[in-house]
């Protein structure tokens, strides 16, 4: 009996706007107000979007784990309020970069900003993960179809969260560049944005970490 699946659309949208907004992120050009503008807008829509899921997990996720298993909710907790502290961060690197009304060349608060979004996407992406292994099979275990389908629905109600804005179709990493046109820009950067991470996530994680987020990324991307 297939089981509905609260997690899975509403992670491939946040996936989504994590790989589509690091990719913008790394290639925008600070000497061209109108396009950092563009980018500056995209990071603070990813910041509002996380937020308000972050929100919503801690009035009605996190609780409806407590109820059955609260040492799992405790550090799924803990882990929230780490990536609670890097978003502010981004907050703040967003609010001192100010592209629109500086001049250009910028060129080291742009660096700091691609740095700190590159961390919250890093620690966002497995913490999905870890969601879906232990909270999904837990709602699973505890609640119906019937209350997970009642809580989805509370969540779409929020503005930020589009549930049909995206196919949901997951293309794995091995196929990306054969699936999209070369010259469709916004591909090559996803591509090139995915390829980073994961050179990132070999780089600084530890082992445990690193296998965890490559495998992540190695899922795919949603288009």
């Amino acid at each position: 009996m297939k089981r509905f699946d609260f997690f899975q659309p509403i992670h491939n949208q946040i996936r989504a706007q994590l790989y589509e907004t690091g990719a913008l992120v790394q290639h925008a050009d600070v000497d061209q107000a109108s396009e950092s503008g563009t980018t500056l807008y995209r990071l603070q829509g990813v910041l509002n979007l996380l937020q308000v899921y972050m929100a919503f997990g801690e009035l009605h996720i996190l609780p409806a784990i407590t109820a059955y298993e609260s040492a799992i909710a405790d550090s799924l907790l803990q882990e929230r309020a780490e990536m609670g502290k890097v978003q502010e961060q981004l907050k703040e690197s967003i609010d001192a970069q100010g592209w629109a009304s500086q001049p250009p060349g910028q060129g080291r608060e742009t660096e700091d900003l691609a740095t700190c979004f590159e961390s919250l996407a890093l620690q966002m992406i497995q913490y999905l993960r870890r969601e879906e292994n232990l909270a999904g099979k837990l709602l699973w275990r505890y609640y119906s179809d019937e209350e997970l389908q009642a809580l989805a629905t509370k969540l779409w109600g929020e503005k930020v969260f589009a549930p049909h804005s995206f196919s949901g179709k997951t293309i794995p990493a091995k196929e990306w560049h054969a699936t999209q046109p070369i010259e469709n820009e916004s591909c090559v950067a996803n591509a090139s944005f995915y390829q980073t991470m994961t050179a990132r996530a070999a780089s600084f994680l530890y082992p445990q970490q690193r296998s965890l987020l490559q495998d992540v990324l190695a899922g795919g991307m949603v288009v």
